[in-house]
Protein backbone atom coordinates (compact mmCIF):
# COMPACT_ATOMS: atom_id res chain seq x y z
CA UNK A 1 0.00 0.00 0.00
CA UNK A 2 1.23 3.50 -0.88
CA UNK A 3 -0.37 6.88 -0.33
CA UNK A 4 0.29 10.61 -0.48
CA UNK A 5 -1.14 13.87 0.82
CA UNK A 6 -0.32 17.27 -0.65
CA UNK A 7 -1.03 20.69 0.88
CA UNK A 8 0.30 24.18 0.28
CA UNK A 9 3.66 23.67 2.02
CA UNK A 10 3.67 19.92 2.72
CA UNK A 11 3.96 16.71 0.72
CA UNK A 12 3.41 13.60 2.84
CA UNK A 13 4.12 10.09 1.50
CA UNK A 14 3.65 6.76 3.24
CA UNK A 15 3.69 3.07 2.44
CA UNK A 16 3.44 -0.39 4.00
CA UNK A 17 4.54 -3.75 2.56
CA UNK A 18 4.18 -7.36 3.74
CA UNK A 19 6.43 -10.07 2.33
CA UNK A 20 6.49 -13.83 2.94
CA UNK A 21 9.67 -15.75 2.12
CA UNK A 22 10.25 -19.47 1.76
CA UNK A 23 13.68 -20.96 1.07
CA UNK A 24 14.73 -24.54 0.39
CA UNK A 25 18.47 -24.94 0.01
CA UNK A 26 20.46 -28.05 -0.88
CA UNK A 27 24.19 -27.64 -1.35
CA UNK A 28 26.93 -30.08 -2.36
CA UNK A 29 30.35 -28.75 -3.30
CA UNK A 30 33.67 -30.50 -3.80
CA UNK A 31 37.06 -29.79 -5.32
CA UNK A 32 39.44 -32.46 -6.63
CA UNK A 33 42.90 -31.21 -7.57
CA UNK A 34 45.13 -33.44 -9.62
CA UNK A 35 48.11 -33.29 -11.91
CA UNK A 36 50.35 -35.78 -13.73
CA UNK A 37 50.82 -38.71 -11.40
CA UNK A 38 49.50 -37.21 -8.17
CA UNK A 39 46.57 -35.47 -6.50
CA UNK A 40 46.34 -33.10 -3.53
CA UNK A 41 45.95 -34.29 -0.79
CA UNK A 42 47.87 -37.41 -1.86
CA UNK A 43 47.02 -41.00 -1.00
CA UNK A 44 47.94 -44.20 -2.84
CA UNK A 45 44.98 -46.06 -1.32
CA UNK A 46 41.94 -43.81 -1.83
CA UNK A 47 40.72 -40.73 -3.66
CA UNK A 48 40.89 -37.71 -1.37
CA UNK A 49 39.12 -34.45 -2.12
CA UNK A 50 40.76 -31.07 -1.60
CA UNK A 51 37.53 -29.48 -0.35
CA UNK A 52 33.98 -30.67 0.40
CA UNK A 53 30.86 -28.93 1.67
CA UNK A 54 27.35 -30.26 2.16
CA UNK A 55 24.29 -28.51 3.49
CA UNK A 56 20.52 -28.70 3.56
CA UNK A 57 18.35 -25.91 4.95
CA UNK A 58 14.75 -24.73 4.90
CA UNK A 59 13.49 -21.37 6.16
CA UNK A 60 10.10 -19.65 6.20
CA UNK A 61 9.88 -16.06 7.35
CA UNK A 62 7.80 -12.87 7.12
CA UNK A 63 8.79 -9.23 6.74
CA UNK A 64 6.80 -6.05 7.32
CA UNK A 65 8.29 -2.78 6.07
CA UNK A 66 6.92 0.73 5.90
CA UNK A 67 7.78 4.40 5.76
CA UNK A 68 6.34 7.87 6.26
CA UNK A 69 7.97 11.12 5.19
CA UNK A 70 7.07 14.78 4.88
CA UNK A 71 8.60 17.49 2.71
CA UNK A 72 8.32 21.11 3.84
CA UNK A 73 8.83 24.08 1.55
CA UNK A 74 10.22 27.17 3.31
CA UNK A 75 10.47 30.28 1.11
CA UNK A 76 13.35 32.46 2.32
CA UNK A 77 14.53 35.92 1.31
CA UNK A 78 17.39 34.70 -0.87
CA UNK A 79 16.02 31.43 -2.22
CA UNK A 80 13.97 28.35 -1.41
CA UNK A 81 14.57 25.78 1.28
CA UNK A 82 13.16 22.24 1.23
CA UNK A 83 13.35 19.94 4.25
CA UNK A 84 12.41 16.27 4.05
CA UNK A 85 12.14 14.16 7.17
CA UNK A 86 10.90 10.65 7.62
CA UNK A 87 11.09 7.29 9.31
CA UNK A 88 11.33 3.77 7.91
CA UNK A 89 10.57 0.65 9.91
CA UNK A 90 11.29 -3.02 9.33
CA UNK A 91 10.25 -6.14 11.25
CA UNK A 92 11.54 -9.61 10.36
CA UNK A 93 10.22 -12.52 12.39
CA UNK A 94 13.36 -14.62 11.72
CA UNK A 95 15.62 -12.34 13.78
CA UNK A 96 12.80 -10.80 15.88
CA UNK A 97 14.28 -7.36 15.18
CA UNK A 98 12.10 -4.25 14.95
CA UNK A 99 14.24 -1.61 13.24
CA UNK A 100 13.54 2.13 13.04
CA UNK A 101 15.52 4.30 10.61
CA UNK A 102 15.13 8.09 10.92
CA UNK A 103 16.36 10.10 7.93
CA UNK A 104 16.39 13.74 6.88
CA UNK A 105 17.57 15.87 3.96
CA UNK A 106 17.89 19.59 3.34
CA UNK A 107 17.96 21.21 -0.12
CA UNK A 108 18.69 24.89 -0.67
CA UNK A 109 18.11 26.73 -3.97
CA UNK A 110 19.64 30.23 -3.73
CA UNK A 111 18.42 33.05 -5.96
CA UNK A 112 21.72 33.63 -7.68
CA UNK A 113 22.44 34.32 -11.31
CA UNK A 114 24.00 30.88 -11.49
CA UNK A 115 21.58 27.95 -11.26
CA UNK A 116 22.97 26.07 -8.29
CA UNK A 117 21.61 24.03 -5.40
CA UNK A 118 23.08 22.52 -2.23
CA UNK A 119 22.00 19.31 -0.54
CA UNK A 120 22.69 17.81 2.87
CA UNK A 121 21.26 14.46 3.95
CA UNK A 122 21.84 11.89 6.65
CA UNK A 123 20.26 9.14 8.65
CA UNK A 124 20.40 5.63 9.97
CA UNK A 125 20.17 2.77 7.48
CA UNK A 126 19.59 -0.92 8.20
CA UNK A 127 20.03 -3.78 5.75
CA UNK A 128 18.39 -6.98 6.92
CA UNK A 129 20.20 -10.10 5.70
CA UNK A 130 18.79 -12.21 2.91
CA UNK A 131 19.25 -15.97 2.62
CA UNK A 132 22.85 -15.96 1.34
CA UNK A 133 23.98 -13.80 4.26
CA UNK A 134 22.53 -16.31 6.74
CA UNK A 135 24.76 -19.21 5.70
CA UNK A 136 27.97 -20.00 7.52
CA UNK A 137 31.05 -21.38 5.81
CA UNK A 138 30.10 -24.91 6.89
CA UNK A 139 26.69 -24.63 5.16
CA UNK A 140 24.59 -24.23 8.32
CA UNK A 141 22.37 -21.26 9.20
CA UNK A 142 23.31 -18.52 11.66
CA UNK A 143 20.12 -17.98 13.67
CA UNK A 144 21.67 -15.16 15.73
CA UNK A 145 22.39 -12.86 12.81
CA UNK A 146 21.39 -9.19 12.98
CA UNK A 147 20.79 -6.47 10.40
CA UNK A 148 23.77 -4.49 9.18
CA UNK A 149 23.71 -0.84 10.29
CA UNK A 150 25.08 2.36 8.77
CA UNK A 151 25.13 6.00 9.89
CA UNK A 152 25.48 8.15 6.78
CA UNK A 153 25.97 11.79 5.90
CA UNK A 154 26.08 13.16 2.34
CA UNK A 155 26.88 16.71 1.19
CA UNK A 156 26.30 17.61 -2.46
CA UNK A 157 25.84 20.36 -4.99
CA UNK A 158 24.19 20.63 -8.41
CA UNK A 159 25.34 23.39 -10.78
CA UNK A 160 23.90 24.30 -14.19
CA UNK A 161 26.50 26.12 -16.27
CA UNK A 162 26.79 27.37 -19.83
CA UNK A 163 29.71 26.67 -22.18
CA UNK A 164 29.86 27.16 -25.95
CA UNK A 165 26.31 28.54 -25.61
CA UNK A 166 25.07 25.13 -24.46
CA UNK A 167 23.86 23.99 -21.00
CA UNK A 168 25.87 21.59 -18.84
CA UNK A 169 25.13 20.06 -15.46
CA UNK A 170 27.90 19.47 -12.92
CA UNK A 171 27.20 17.50 -9.74
CA UNK A 172 29.49 16.79 -6.80
CA UNK A 173 28.95 14.73 -3.66
CA UNK A 174 31.04 13.89 -0.61
CA UNK A 175 29.94 11.18 1.80
CA UNK A 176 30.92 9.31 4.94
CA UNK A 177 29.36 6.08 6.20
CA UNK A 178 30.08 4.61 9.62
CA UNK A 179 29.05 0.95 9.52
CA UNK A 180 28.59 -1.65 12.25
CA UNK A 181 27.31 -5.23 12.57
CA UNK A 182 28.69 -5.85 9.08
CA UNK A 183 28.71 -9.35 7.62
CA UNK A 184 32.16 -9.90 6.06
CA UNK A 185 32.35 -11.66 2.72
CA UNK A 186 34.82 -13.05 0.21
CA UNK A 187 34.63 -12.93 -3.57
CA UNK A 188 35.54 -16.38 -4.91
CA UNK A 189 35.86 -16.08 -8.69
CA UNK A 190 32.48 -14.50 -9.53
CA UNK A 191 30.67 -15.79 -6.42
CA UNK A 192 30.13 -13.83 -3.22
CA UNK A 193 30.48 -16.00 -0.10
CA UNK A 194 29.35 -14.43 3.18
CA UNK A 195 31.01 -15.22 6.52
CA UNK A 196 27.91 -14.94 8.68
CA UNK A 197 29.61 -16.33 11.79
CA UNK A 198 31.79 -13.19 11.89
CA UNK A 199 30.99 -9.52 12.54
CA UNK A 200 32.87 -6.36 11.72
CA UNK A 201 32.76 -2.59 11.94
CA UNK A 202 33.82 -0.42 9.04
CA UNK A 203 33.56 2.78 7.11
CA UNK A 204 33.28 4.09 3.57
CA UNK A 205 34.17 7.60 2.51
CA UNK A 206 34.63 9.30 -0.84
CA UNK A 207 33.65 11.91 -3.39
CA UNK A 208 31.77 11.66 -6.70
CA UNK A 209 31.88 14.10 -9.62
CA UNK A 210 29.77 14.05 -12.78
CA UNK A 211 29.34 16.39 -15.73
CA UNK A 212 26.94 15.93 -18.64
CA UNK A 213 25.79 18.07 -21.50
CA UNK A 214 26.16 18.75 -25.20
CA UNK A 215 29.91 18.75 -25.79
CA UNK A 216 28.81 18.45 -29.43
CA UNK A 217 25.63 20.36 -30.26
CA UNK A 218 22.54 18.16 -30.31
CA UNK A 219 23.93 15.02 -28.61
CA UNK A 220 24.50 14.26 -24.92
CA UNK A 221 27.85 13.17 -23.47
CA UNK A 222 29.04 12.71 -19.90
CA UNK A 223 32.04 11.97 -17.69
CA UNK A 224 32.25 10.85 -14.07
CA UNK A 225 35.01 10.46 -11.48
CA UNK A 226 34.77 8.71 -8.10
CA UNK A 227 37.32 8.48 -5.29
CA UNK A 228 36.55 6.05 -2.46
CA UNK A 229 38.04 4.14 0.44
CA UNK A 230 36.28 1.44 2.48
CA UNK A 231 37.76 -0.70 5.26
CA UNK A 232 36.52 -2.99 8.02
CA UNK A 233 37.76 -4.42 11.31
CA UNK A 234 36.64 -8.02 11.87
CA UNK A 235 36.02 -8.78 15.53
CA UNK A 236 38.57 -11.10 17.09
CA UNK A 237 40.93 -11.57 14.14
CA UNK A 238 43.62 -9.28 15.59
CA UNK A 239 44.45 -7.58 12.28
CA UNK A 240 42.68 -4.22 12.69
CA UNK A 241 41.23 -2.43 9.69
CA UNK A 242 41.68 -4.17 6.35
CA UNK A 243 40.38 -3.20 2.87
CA UNK A 244 36.90 -4.46 2.04
CA UNK A 245 36.50 -6.43 -1.23
CA UNK A 246 35.05 -3.31 -2.91
CA UNK A 247 37.91 -1.01 -1.86
CA UNK A 248 38.55 0.64 -5.23
CA UNK A 249 39.98 4.10 -4.69
CA UNK A 250 39.44 5.46 -8.23
CA UNK A 251 36.78 4.96 -10.89
CA UNK A 252 36.52 6.97 -14.09
CA UNK A 253 34.03 6.59 -16.93
CA UNK A 254 33.39 8.58 -20.10
CA UNK A 255 30.72 8.54 -22.79
CA UNK A 256 31.19 10.84 -25.79
CA UNK A 257 29.05 11.22 -28.92
CA UNK A 258 29.78 13.03 -32.17
CA UNK A 259 28.57 13.16 -35.77
CA UNK A 260 29.92 14.24 -39.14
CA UNK A 261 29.47 17.99 -39.68
CA UNK A 262 26.65 18.61 -42.12
CA UNK A 263 25.54 14.95 -42.08
CA UNK A 264 24.26 13.90 -38.62
CA UNK A 265 23.10 10.51 -39.96
CA UNK A 266 26.70 9.32 -39.43
CA UNK A 267 27.35 9.08 -35.69
CA UNK A 268 30.14 7.99 -33.39
CA UNK A 269 30.04 6.87 -29.75
CA UNK A 270 33.15 6.47 -27.63
CA UNK A 271 33.12 5.08 -24.08
CA UNK A 272 36.01 4.58 -21.72
CA UNK A 273 36.35 3.01 -18.27
CA UNK A 274 39.10 2.85 -15.67
CA UNK A 275 38.88 1.14 -12.28
CA UNK A 276 41.82 0.90 -9.91
CA UNK A 277 43.09 -2.31 -8.34
CA UNK A 278 40.77 -4.46 -6.19
CA UNK A 279 41.96 -6.64 -3.28
CA UNK A 280 42.12 -10.40 -3.82
CA UNK A 281 43.36 -13.48 -1.97
CA UNK A 282 43.45 -17.30 -2.14
CA UNK A 283 40.13 -19.18 -2.05
CA UNK A 284 38.78 -20.42 1.32
CA UNK A 285 41.21 -18.11 3.11
CA UNK A 286 40.67 -15.64 5.93
CA UNK A 287 39.70 -12.10 5.00
CA UNK A 288 42.99 -10.58 6.22
CA UNK A 289 44.85 -12.72 3.68
CA UNK A 290 43.39 -10.71 0.78
CA UNK A 291 46.57 -8.66 0.57
CA UNK A 292 47.09 -8.83 -3.19
CA UNK A 293 45.61 -6.46 -5.76
CA UNK A 294 44.27 -7.23 -9.23
CA UNK A 295 45.56 -5.17 -12.16
CA UNK A 296 43.41 -2.10 -12.90
CA UNK A 297 40.41 -2.44 -15.21
CA UNK A 298 40.83 -0.49 -18.49
CA UNK A 299 38.53 -0.55 -21.48
CA UNK A 300 37.58 1.58 -24.47
CA UNK A 301 34.61 0.83 -26.75
CA UNK A 302 33.93 2.48 -30.10
CA UNK A 303 30.67 2.55 -32.03
CA UNK A 304 29.93 3.84 -35.55
CA UNK A 305 26.41 4.04 -36.97
CA UNK A 306 24.58 5.18 -40.09
CA UNK A 307 20.89 6.11 -39.99
CA UNK A 308 19.29 4.73 -43.16
CA UNK A 309 15.61 5.46 -42.52
CA UNK A 310 14.14 7.84 -39.95
CA UNK A 311 10.77 9.61 -39.60
CA UNK A 312 12.40 12.69 -41.14
CA UNK A 313 13.40 10.99 -44.42
CA UNK A 314 10.76 8.24 -44.86
CA UNK A 315 9.36 9.92 -47.95
CA UNK A 316 12.72 9.47 -49.71
CA UNK A 317 12.54 5.67 -49.52
CA UNK A 318 9.99 3.68 -51.51
CA UNK A 319 10.11 0.66 -49.23
CA UNK A 320 9.88 2.63 -45.98
CA UNK A 321 6.10 2.85 -45.63
CA UNK A 322 6.05 0.26 -42.83
CA UNK A 323 9.46 1.07 -41.33
CA UNK A 324 9.85 3.79 -38.72
CA UNK A 325 13.60 3.55 -38.15
CA UNK A 326 16.50 1.62 -39.65
CA UNK A 327 20.18 2.00 -38.99
CA UNK A 328 23.41 0.06 -39.44
CA UNK A 329 26.01 0.03 -36.67
CA UNK A 330 29.51 -1.32 -36.14
CA UNK A 331 30.70 -1.74 -32.55
CA UNK A 332 34.26 -2.46 -31.45
CA UNK A 333 34.37 -3.69 -27.86
CA UNK A 334 37.68 -3.49 -25.99
CA UNK A 335 39.22 -1.45 -28.79
CA UNK A 336 42.77 -1.59 -27.37
CA UNK A 337 42.54 -5.38 -26.78
CA UNK A 338 43.50 -5.11 -23.10
CA UNK A 339 43.55 -8.29 -21.00
CA UNK A 340 41.39 -7.36 -18.00
CA UNK A 341 41.54 -9.77 -15.06
CA UNK A 342 38.18 -10.81 -13.60
CA UNK A 343 39.43 -13.48 -11.15
CA UNK A 344 42.20 -16.01 -10.53
CA UNK A 345 42.49 -19.78 -10.79
CA UNK A 346 44.71 -20.94 -7.96
CA UNK A 347 47.05 -23.81 -8.84
CA UNK A 348 48.60 -25.82 -5.99
CA UNK A 349 51.92 -27.62 -6.14
CA UNK A 350 52.61 -30.93 -4.41
CA UNK A 351 54.34 -28.93 -1.66
CA UNK A 352 51.19 -26.92 -0.94
CA UNK A 353 52.33 -23.69 -2.63
CA UNK A 354 49.63 -21.79 -4.53
CA UNK A 355 50.06 -19.87 -7.78
CA UNK A 356 47.49 -17.42 -9.13
CA UNK A 357 46.65 -17.82 -12.83
CA UNK A 358 44.50 -14.91 -14.09
CA UNK A 359 41.14 -15.42 -15.76
CA UNK A 360 40.66 -12.72 -18.38
CA UNK A 361 37.56 -11.04 -19.71
CA UNK A 362 36.93 -11.13 -23.46
CA UNK A 363 39.42 -9.48 -25.79
CA UNK A 364 38.55 -7.28 -28.74
CA UNK A 365 35.17 -8.07 -30.32
CA UNK A 366 33.43 -6.73 -33.44
CA UNK A 367 29.66 -6.51 -33.68
CA UNK A 368 27.89 -5.56 -36.92
CA UNK A 369 24.19 -4.94 -36.44
CA UNK A 370 21.23 -3.88 -38.57
CA UNK A 371 18.30 -2.54 -36.55
CA UNK A 372 14.80 -2.10 -37.98
CA UNK A 373 11.82 -0.70 -36.07
CA UNK A 374 8.30 -0.97 -37.49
Amino acid sequence: HRGAFNSENHLVNWGVKFQHESFKDKMKEWIYRDSTGYSIPYSDKEVLLYYTLKGKNQINSNRITGFIQDTWNFPVNIGSLYITGGVRFNYWDFSKEFLISPRASLSYFPEWKEKISFNLSGGVYYQSPFFKELKKRDGTINYDIKAQRSYQIVLGSDYILTAWNRPFRFTAEAYYKSMSRLIPYNIDNVRIRYLSEQKSTGYATGVDFNINGEFVSGVQSWASLSLMQTKEDIEGDGHGYIPRPTDQWLNFSLFFQDYFPGNPSYKMQLSGFYGSRLPVGPPHSERHQNIFRMPPYRRIDLGLSKVIISPANKSEHRLAHHINDMWLSLEVFNLLNINNTISYFWVSSIYGDQFAVPNYLTNRKLNLKLTIKF
